[in-house]
């Protein structure tokens, strides 16, 4: 099992979201979890609490990442510094390699586990309607995995 620190945004960017991917119609998208980003991610259960307030972020691009389709925002010092102290709540030991420091490359992954086909087409689609846009992040969880299960919510004012 898994356990992860994860953003999360306001109701407007998941509407918005959800448009963007409704528009890949043909490509069966399997996903429950809600729009996220996950900052740390340990084998061991996470004792943590976020001390900020709520921020904006700016998502500028489209990307692939593995067989994943995912949304990059731009690294401000609100999103800089939060990764950095959740991430630091983690022994190195514990910490999922793609969460390890120097290693974190923040992201929004809007569809999972296509094929190359898939991939491509989700891509085309999306980066031809794709303008940059802000986010408020309102939320940070600490959840589980597989199942997923929100374990604490901290609801940033």
């Amino acid at each position: 099992m898994m356990y992860c620190i994860s953003l999360y945004f306001d109701s407007n960017t998941n509407e918005y979201i959800q448009s963007m991917i409704k528009k890949c119609e043909s490509i069966k998208i399997e996903d429950t979890i809600p729009f996220h980003i996950t900052l740390a991610a340990s084998y061991q259960n996470i004792e943590w609490e976020p001390d900020c307030s709520s921020f904006e972020i700016q998502f500028v691009s489209i990307a692939c990442l593995k067989n994943n389709l995912c949304l990059i925002p731009i690294m401000n010092d609100s999103l800089y510094t939060i990764c950095r102290k959740a991430q630091s709540s983690i022994l190195e030991k514990d910490c999922h390699p793609y969460y390890k420091k120097g290693n974190l490359f923040p992201h929004l992954t809007l569809i999972r586990h296509l094929n190359s086909n898939e991939l491509k087409e989700a891509f085309d689609i999306l980066n031809k309607q794709f303008v940059p846009f802000r986010s408020k992040v309102i939320k940070i969880s600490i959840s589980q995995t597989k199942p997923y299960q929100d374990l604490k919510i901290y609801h940033l004012d």
